[in-house]
């Protein structure tokens, strides 16, 4: 994990030398300074990568950037109120990311590294929510898959395009 004090406290190069306003109101005003200071996060993140592997974490950590960032462009221009969630069943089976339109669920996702069949625990979860679509956004290039109608697997630079 990456120690906050190596990011933390850099508002004295815009503060005193004013060679980085812009850049020092755009950090503060971001999720990286909140994550960078808050314990919760960085604890969180230390266990998704002991059990995904640093790369699986990362890359999980990428997807759920990109998916904040849309869900955010979408309230802001538009009427519908979005919002960024994870669904873990209690076996303990997890899906990454749910999107939901008010309030209902919309959109179920999960991030992994390669291709590969999607899990049947999704399958599941996307019935209990009421047959909500399922896309497994993976690393890989050049993947594009449907399965059953509403499940599909979709390469991140592809779906984030």
């Amino acid at each position: 994990l990456l120690d906050e004090r190596l990011v933390s406290n850099s508002q004295s190069c815009g503060a005193n030398r004013k060679c980085h306003d812009a850049a020092i109101r755009q950090w503060e005003e971001s999720a990286h300074h909140f994550s960078a200071s808050t314990p919760v996060f960085t604890i969180l993140l230390g266990v998704m990568q002991d059990e995904k592997g640093e790369e699986g974490a990362r890359f999980e950590n990428y997807a759920a950037a990109e998916l904040k960032a849309r869900v955010d462009l979408w309230n802001d221009s538009q009427e519908d109120a979005y919002g960024l969630n994870f669904v873990r069943s209690r076996d303990g089976l997890e899906t990454d990311f749910l999107i939901t339109k008010n309030g209902a669920p919309w959109l179920l996702c999960e991030a992994k590294l390669s291709a590969g069949p999607v899990s049947s625990h999704h399958y599941r979860h996307s019935a209990a929510l009421g047959g909500v679509p399922f896309a497994q956004i993976v690393r890989q290039d050049g993947v594009l898959k449907v399965e059953n109608g509403g499940f599909f697997t979709i390469s991140a630079s592809r779906f984030f395009a």
